[in-house]
């Protein structure tokens, strides 16, 4: 009986050839060689045949150690808390405000929106008020800022004189102070003014040459700090041309600023209102502002509101001086 030819021994090696073909093809007797081994990616099946798997096949790797997918990585933790943050302290501005809205405002997909808003109810942050009506926050806010004791010492005083002003006035007050190249309310009485404009405006960033807070700021600080001031905005600059224009429209508003006593805020931005506002001193330092809005299209008597603000201003001053 004819056998089958062996298959040919690659040159230079030694010792049996590995015959990678099928079992059931060869003739009785046929030596079977040294095949792969046992165990391992390269290994003979059942039917004889050399398996590789084919992940193997082409790269030799060995297996990557899997990763729980459940664990999220220190960037996804921090993604998700900074979204959360965020959504909660957009809802802080608003009564009242559905899935759309925050995806508007937040840039966030709508499911992941509902997520969020999912897990801030099961904390106790946030009520759903039915299935049409939308979302809103709920008490346990003002626990995050339990541990935040406010502004320093000397703007309790402060405070108690923005409180004042809206009881007599009615209108809404707020306490601002400088950060970097623009002044940030800190203290505001919305809550407590009947003919207030929004949820919430603390924290809001309010620019050196269009509000009037950064106005009355920029008039009545050091010269050598306007100097300062002036230049950071000018940063913002492409051009010699746009620097230049942002220092005569800055030497502007101070004029005016100046000629006035008080900044002001009259349709340039966010023209459903206006405001005004004064500087806060301690001693000769310039320590914030203090500013009340009021409706655009309301009758108000302009000149009264203004010897109203003056008088929360001397009263405010004169309290720091006692506590400091």
């Amino acid at each position: 009986m004819l056998r089958a030819p062996r298959p040919a021994r690659l040159a230079g090696t030694t010792g049996p050839t590995t015959d990678l073909t099928p079992a059931d093809s060869r003739g009785k007797g046929e030596p079977k060689g040294a095949g792969p081994p046992r165990s391992g990616p390269g290994r003979r099946n059942r039917s004889g045949l050399h398996f590789c798997p084919p992940r193997y096949r082409m790269l030799g790797e060995m297996p990557r150690p899997r990763t729980d997918p459940m664990t999220p990585t220190p960037s996804k933790t921090v993604r998700s808390v900074e979204r959360t943050l965020q959504l909660l302290e957009f809802m802080n501005r608003v009564a009242v405000v559905r899935v759309q809205d925050l995806a508007a405002q937040t840039d966030l997909p709508a499911p992941t929106v509902v997520r969020l808003l999912e897990t801030l109810i099961a904390a106790g942050y946030v009520r759903k008020l039915g299935r049409t009506a939308g979302y809103c926050v709920t008490e346990k806010v003002t626990a995050l800022g339990a541990g935040h004791h406010g502004l320093p010492q000397v703007f309790e005083v402060a405070r108690q004189a923005a409180e004042a002003l809206t009881r007599r006035t009615l209108w809404p007050a707020a306490l601002a102070t400088l950060d970097v190249d623009a002044l940030v309310i800190r203290f505001s009485t919305i809550p407590m003014s009947p003919l207030s404009h929004y949820q919430s405006t603390i924290n809001r960033r309010m620019t050196l040459l269009d509000y009037a807070h950064g106005r009355a700021y920029l008039a009545f600080c050091p010269a050598a700090e306007r100097r300062h001031l002036v230049a950071l905005l000018q940063q913002s600059a492409a051009t010699p041309a746009e620097a230049q224009a942002i220092e005569e429209r800055a030497a502007a508003v101070v004029a005016m600023t100046r000629a006035s006593g008080f900044g002001e805020r009259s349709g340039n931005v966010q023209p459903e209102t206006h405001s005004l506002a004064l500087p806060l001193r301690l001693g000769a330092k310039l320590v914030g502002t203090l500013g009340v809005t009021y409706f655009a299209r309301a009758q108000v008597d302009v000149p009264a509101l203004k010897a109203e603000l003056r008088a929360a201003v001397v009263a405010c001053e004169s309290g720091a001086q006692a506590v400091g």
